[in-house]
């Protein structure tokens, strides 16, 4: 283990501040690697899972701030195909903790595991609080749909986070997100325009990173769903 374990709230809400000293061209760097093992975290154990992964894409946005100035954030999306979609929102309008919800949940939660693991072990701020918004929107609504059919949502965010960061603790899993994150950096779009801007990674291809590491096809399904 690298002693990096947290409970999730530590974990999604972390904001720790740059260092003053830091140039603008360093914590642009680092945001943009963070980013790539967010995305790799997601796509890898996605793919571990047994999701499917038809494709990543990186994004850039770029807005004009008070100023004068204009603002970067990067970011991406791992998609997942149409029926896993319809899947997961039939069993969480049923408010059911089935297959679906909890992969849903291990995945989504990957990403903000990964990019702190990362963050952690080269030393740059811990930023989840912020890059994980959207991850944690989902888990809070899936955490919602379960409590109304008597869940607890404490407990399913606790069993989520939990495995996504020991999922990422393989050896094979975490050699595939480097592969995947350093592979993912080339793939942000070099635009100054003001407005959102994506490149798309392809689904082979992020799937033959991942193979390449020696991640299979659904190897952690069992594994993981069997940790209850």
């Amino acid at each position: 283990m690298t002693g990096i374990f947290c409970d999730y709230n530590l974990g999604m809400l972390t904001l720790e501040p740059y260092r003053d000293d830091e140039r603008l061209a360093k914590r642009q760097v680092s945001e943009i690697r963070a980013a790539c093992y967010h995305e790799a975290g997601h796509a890898v154990i996605q793919y571990a899972l047994g999701c499917g992964l038809p494709r990543i894409g990186m994004q850039t946005r770029i807005v004009s701030l008070d100023n004068g100035r204009m603002g970067i954030a990067y970011g991406g999306a791992v998609y997942v195909t149409d029926t896993w979609n319809r899947q997961v929102n039939q069993a969480r309008s049923q408010g059911r903790f089935c297959w679906h919800l909890h992969t849903l949940g291990i995945k989504t939660l990957a990403g903000p595991a990964a990019e702190r693991k990362f963050c952690i072990a080269n030393k740059i701020p811990v930023r989840t609080l912020e890059t994980g918004e959207h991850d944690r929107s989902l888990i809070d609504l899936t955490a919602t749909s379960l409590h109304q059919n008597g869940r607890n949502p404490e407990a399913y965010r606790r069993l989520c986070w939990r495995q996504a960061q020991m999922a990422l603790e393989e050896p094979r899993i975490w050699q595939a997100v480097c592969d995947l994150a350093r592979a993912l950096e080339f793939y942000f779009p070099d635009s100054r325009k003001i407005g959102s801007h994506e490149s798309v990674m392809s689904g082979a291809t992020a799937r033959a990173h991942i193979r390449k590491a020696g991640v299979r096809y659904g190897m952690l399904a069992q594994k993981c769903l069997g940790m209850q």
